[in-house]
């Protein structure tokens, strides 16, 4: 069950489910705690029923144990890995950079106000140098197919994940670098957590378009570091294949792991 806690089919689930095993899996990351203190009974209810837990990040589990101390697995969330040629070749030198942005434009904890500021930075700074490519709901473009999205992050040459909080994991950064594309992102729980030190991009403080546009230009300015952070981006993604995670899940969901806390 995906956040169990959720008053959805969850409960019907788990009314019904008999002698099947039961298993959660959380995903939810905040600085603050409201939902789960006016929803503590029924959360504790949920939790008592369930067989096993699964968060898919640290910070996702320090949130669910805040309020229910159990144990908790860590598996994390996965991608699929794009074919060897959909992987995005080191960008030529002297071409515009195309940074991209995939998410909820109309959702300011998204950042997508901060990075569009960013990029005035840059534009003023060296016009026609950077050009910004928006995909998801309240974009330009729009909400876009699976063959569109890989297409969006194959011509990409940075992908900008400047959420301001609220995150548990970040899915956007780890598609992008499935497919060699080097991620900026905010220096969040959820980013920070699996980004820092992996030498796949770069970390800035939240909600500082100084910061960021900063970052991009530090980034794709030096060739050789930016060519290191593309060969190092599919090498990160290749550890959150759901090729290695998968049997991991299903040892849990069929009993045979025992519950760890990493």
């Amino acid at each position: 069950m995906q956040e169990p806690f959720l008053p959805t089919l969850n409960t019907f689930a788990l009314l019904y489910a008999g002698k099947a095993r039961r298993v959660g899996t959380f995903h939810t990351y905040s600085e603050t705690s409201r939902g789960y203190l006016w929803a503590w009974p029924w959360c504790r209810w949920i939790n008592t029923r369930l067989d096993a837990r699964v968060a898919v990040s640290v910070s996702a589990r320090e949130f669910a144990t805040r309020w229910h101390p159990q144990p908790f697995t860590i598996v994390s969330n996965g991608v699929c890995l794009p074919p060897a040629d959909a992987v995005r070749p080191a960008r030529p030198v002297g071409k515009p950079v195309k940074v991209l942005f995939v998410g909820r434009a109309d959702e300011p904890r998204k950042g997508f106000a901060i990075l569009q500021e960013a990029m005035r930075r840059l534009e003023l700074e060296s016009s026609g140098a950077f050009t910004l490519d928006a995909v998801g709901p309240a974009t330009a473009r729009g909400e876009v197919t699976a063959a569109e999205l890989a297409a969006a992050y194959a011509s990409a040459d940075v992908c900008a994940v400047p959420s301001t909080g609220g995150e548990s994991f970040g899915l956007v950064a780890l598609e992008a670098l499935a497919h060699g594309v080097p991620v900026v992102a905010s220096r969040i729980r959820g980013y920070a957590d699996w980004l820092e030190g992996m030498g796949a991009g770069a970390l800035t403080c939240a909600g500082d378009a100084p910061a960021l546009a900063a970052a991009i230009r530090e980034l794709t300015g030096h060739p050789a570091g930016y060519l290191a952070a593309v060969r190092r981006a599919p090498e990160v993604a290749a550890c959150y294949s759901w090729d290695v995670l998968v049997p991991r899940l299903l040892a849990i969901y069929r009993g045979d792991q025992p519950l760890s806390p990493d």
